[in-house]
């Protein structure tokens, strides 16, 4: 049961920096993926086939994400200040 424990720790430590490096460099991609993933969810849990659920889920998603991920992603996307 140990053995389950650590791997299963380890594999949430490998997906949060994971989607850590992702939510950094390719945004647009990890809302793709979230959109795709709602899609395939609603063909199980036919209410999240809704056009504003599929919205409102995922920009909570990316919202969370970008939250976790922290400064880190504005600093990568705000223009430097070239004023002297």
């Amino acid at each position: 049961m140990t053995r389950l424990k650590t791997a299963f720790d380890v594999l949430c430590t490998r997906l949060y920096v994971w989607a850590t490096i992702q939510i950094t460099t390719e945004p647009v991609r990890v809302r793709a993926a979230l959109v795709a993933a709602l899609m395939a969810a609603s063909t199980v849990v036919p209410a999240l086939a809704n056009e504003r659920t599929d919205e409102l889920l995922v920009g909570l998603g990316m919202t969370a994400l970008t939250v976790l991920v922290g400064e880190g992603a504005r600093a990568r996307v705000t223009p430097a200040d070239d004023s002297k």
